[in-house]
């Protein structure tokens, strides 16, 4: 029996939750022992109270950013961006996430280690263990030259990629570790599985590696029979509220889950026809249920709603969410939500989107086509690259 260290750093939502539960579910049954260490244990008491294996605090990362970037904005232009704010931007940050990781490896003593947006812990492993990277295509980007691609250029980098390299070296040395000669090296692990679709890929001009597809698997797409609308949303911010007050006036029956929700989003619905979900539903079922799909452009539910067949409206607030809502947008099955246009005007925008045949019939055909693919259940390529570095 094998100990697999799975972790998960940066991004939010249940999504990464799921993900390595359902690895971890798979390596287990293939006679494994995982230890999961997340980002954040908020979901535990309902993802995993059922599972056997162990369930940890990851290292808590607190982002520093320059004084410049919190007075003027901070814009990320790619991945080393979201590094250099996130741990590898000093030698004091770097050297104390790194020491936790460090040192919950020392404890585990894993024979492997799977990371899933964890580029702290894929340091951490470097030269000490095998790893599989695996992740979207937005946050596994291309590592197989010196230093990390850009996906903007109207906006100067906030990283120096040489400094960083820098940095990092300057800790390996403080732990008597290796010393890349590189900074994307750290990024790449023993085998990597990206997930996505190529066409949605936003290094898709620059990556030689494969998109694997879907992490899920997925039944044959069916036709769409309801009227209503499944929207997953962030809670405490503007565009929730403007969705909730959009759908609300659109008139469509429909539910609403809503992470980290305000609690007066709940109340706003009570006297709707509109059902407030307490937790979330199955992606791909709760898509393939309703006529319409609205989020904000996560790749998690858009993959859900694409597989399901389903039309999508999309309110994107952040980089990722904002690269895959413009590839989908180029389809005739997708819109983006103006940010500026009022409840009333977005309200149109859902019930025309929600009935109109000529994107039921754009979405369901890109259904059949990734079906047709095999685009689904990339999963098991996880499973896989772990089963044959432990052999």
């Amino acid at each position: 029996m094998k100990t697999i260290l799975l972790g998960w750093e940066l991004g939010a939502g249940f999504g990464y939750c799921l993900q390595l539960r359902q690895l971890a579910d798979a390596l287990a049954a293939a006679g494994h022992r995982p230890v999961l260490a997340l980002r954040t244990l908020d979901h535990a008491h309902r993802l995993f109270a059922d599972r056997p294996y162990p369930v940890l605090q990851a290292p808590w990362l607190i982002g520093r950013l320059s004084r410049e970037a919190r007075v003027h904005g901070f814009n990320p232009t790619g991945f080393a961006d979201l590094m250099a704010c996130n741990g590898f931007g000093s030698v004091d940050h770097l050297y104390s996430m790194l020491r936790g990781w460090r040192d919950l490896i020392d404890l585990l003593r894993p024979d492997l280690v799977v990371t899933r947006y964890a580029p702290l812990l894929a340091l951490a492993a470097y030269g000490r263990l095998p790893a599989v990277v695996f992740g979207s295509a937005y946050s596994t980007p291309p590592a197989d030259g010196p230093e990390f691609p850009r996906l903007l250029y109207d906006v100067p980098p906030y990283a120096n990629q040489s400094r960083m390299l820098e940095t990092v070296r300057a800790v390996q040395k403080r732990f008597g570790a290796r010393l890349p000669d590189t900074l994307a090296e750290i990024y790449r692990g023993e085998r990597r599985v990206v997930l996505g679709l190529p066409e949605f890929d936003p290094y898709r001009k620059l990556r030689r590696e494969p998109c694997a597809g879907m992490f899920e698997d997925a039944p044959p797409p069916r036709p769409v029979d309801a009227d209503g609308f499944h929207a997953y949303l962030s809670g405490g911010d503007s565009a929730a509220w403007l969705a909730v007050e959009a759908l609300i006036g659109s008139g469509l029956p429909g539910q609403i889950y809503a992470r980290d929700a305000d609690p007066a989003l709940s109340e706003r619905v009570a006297d709707s026809p509109i059902r407030w979900l307490d937790k979330p539903p199955d992606a791909i079922a709760a898509a393939a249920g309703a006529a319409l799909v609205v989020h904000h452009g996560g790749p998690g539910t858009a993959y859900a709603a694409l597989a399901a067949g389903r039309p999508q409206m999309l309110l994107p607030q952040v980089m990722d969410q904002w690269l895959t809502s413009i590839a989908l947008a180029e389809t005739a099955h997708a819109e983006i939500v103006d940010d500026e246009a009022p409840p009333a005007v977005v309200a149109d925008q859902l019930r025309r989107l929600a009935t109109q045949a000529g994107a039921r019939r754009s979405a369901l055909a890109a259904a059949h086509d990734l079906q047709q693919r095999g685009m689904h259940g990339a999963w098991r390529r996880v499973v896989e690259a772990c089963q044959a570095l432990l052999a």
